[in-house]
């Protein structure tokens, strides 16, 4: 099974300083099942990917993402630390660009991420 999306889910629960009983409580599964997630012995289903996600406060392609093949998921953790990944807390800033983003429509959406793509190509 997929142990990517454990470890993904130990990092976020140790970094809340959660039991796995609390967060089974949250996904109202008993904590041997939400174990076997830590473990990558089962899998959540969605609606607890999402819940989790909405709890951590990060984006559920987060979460997601750590269901790739193996070799790729431990690729994108060579390329990203964890705290780069997980922080969860977002400046002042942050949060107003991206709620100025969600009022933007699709096409005005997709010009700032090619903007922001090529800014930040330019600035490593």
């Amino acid at each position: 099974m997929n142990n990517c999306l454990g470890k993904t889910l130990r990092f976020l629960r140790e970094e809340f300083d959660k039991t796995q009983s609390e967060i089974g409580e949250i996904l109202n599964v008993t904590p041997q099942t939400y174990s076997n997630y830590e473990s990558g012995h089962r899998l959540p289903d969605l609606p607890s990917l999402i819940r989790l996600a909405q709890y951590y406060n990060i984006d559920t392609g987060i979460l997601l993402a750590t269901l790739l093949p193996q070799a790729l998921c431990e690729e994108f953790a060579e390329k990203n630390q964890p705290n780069d990944c997980f922080n969860h807390t977002l400046t002042n800033d942050e949060v107003e660009l991206l709620y100025l983003f969600r009022q933007l429509n699709h096409n005005a959406q997709n010009d700032i991420l090619t903007f922001a793509k090529i800014k930040a190509d330019k600035d490593l």
